[in-house]
């Protein structure tokens, strides 16, 4: 629900038998009046528009603010050869639709008779992911251990931040997620968080054959209670700024090119225009020139971002 009182739902839909191969994931949207805000379907709307019928299960919705929301479910084909978060953010309450996106892959199997992910949200658009996978630390099959990244909400569009890593200490076998393949009971990690920090609730397989929970806490950066922060390859993105100016140098993408984009002292999008290789940007440079103020500059391009302060001055 969000702070309008508008209510999105999501479900399930399997075809008979229960455990057929053919599974849709179907949403509907309700205004304060409990009345549709999408037009009326006895069965919902895709969120995936084609129903894709390889391990999607019931899929965690979150509003970013009274007209947004995102929604997150995972699916493991062929295609991906191994287990696929994938994401997307509609628009006007649900009337609009951004692209969906492979979010993360993960080509260690994840566990499907469950929803086998959590994922939490600051209240600035970034957000955290857990989820187990398959340990490749025991020759058993059955032992999983917790995996997550970081990304951020960016132009409408959900986009990971980090590679994929594991936050658990190598503490040998009882570490890990203890599967009983008779019964096939899966205990699911969870992540909360705020603007500061995060909050990452693991399974505990103790050598009595209970389970316990665990937590760690760390900030966004991953810089508190974990053994190894999360691998991230050098960003391809050097941006600087000064008085009056901003140095780039976007070479180091696939495409030697990125977007520029300049927000106002009160969070207005001022300016967006392509960048190529090294240079220099000025107030006075083309499309158009700014008023003296405080302006922050966004540079992004595949998978990476940078963002510094720049200061007008006339």
């Amino acid at each position: 629900m969000n702070d309008a009182g508008d209510v999105v739902v999501t479900w399930r839909d399997q075809l008979i038998p229960v455990y057929s191969d053919t599974a849709y994931l179907r949403f509907q949207v309700f205004d304060v009046q409990d009345e549709p805000i999408l037009s009326w379907r006895s069965r919902g709307h895709l969120l995936d528009d084609c129903g894709d019928k390889y391990g999607n299960w019931d899929a965690p919705l979150l509003w970013l603010d009274n007209d947004r929301f995102v929604a997150f479910w995972q699916r493991k084909s062929i295609d991906l050869n191994g287990w696929g978060l994938m994401g997307r953010v509609f628009g006007h309450r649900g009337l609009a639709r951004y692209p969906i996106r492979l979010v993360m892959l993960d080509p260690h199997e994840v566990g499907a008779w469950e929803k086998m992910f959590s994922v939490a949200f600051s209240s600035d658009g970034r957000f955290a992911e857990t989820h187990l996978r398959r340990s490749e630390l025991h020759e058993n099959w059955w032992w999983e251990r917790p995996g997550g990244i970081i990304g951020e909400i960016r132009d409408n569009e959900p986009w990971r931040q980090t590679n994929l890593f594991e936050y658990t200490l190598p503490f040998e076998k009882d570490t890990a997620q203890g599967i009983n393949p008779v019964w096939m009971a899966y205990f699911v990690p969870a992540v909360g968080a705020c603007d500061d920090r995060i909050v990452w609730v693991y399974p505990h397989s103790a050598p009595d054959s209970t389970c316990e929970a665990w937590a760690i806490i760390t900030d966004w950066d991953m810089g508190i209670g974990v053994a190894e922060p999360p691998v991230q390859t050098a960003s391809p993105i050097q941006v600087s700024a000064s008085l009056n100016r901003l140095s780039y140098d976007v070479s180091g993408s696939v495409t030697g090119e990125a977007k520029l984009t300049l927000y106002s002292a009160d969070g207005r999008k001022v300016l967006e225009e392509t960048i190529k290789g090294e240079g220099i940007w000025t107030p006075s440079s083309p499309p158009s020139s700014l008023p003296s103020g405080v302006y922050f500059a966004r540079v992004t391009t595949e998978g990476y971002s940078a963002r510094t302060k720049v200061v007008v001055l006339r």
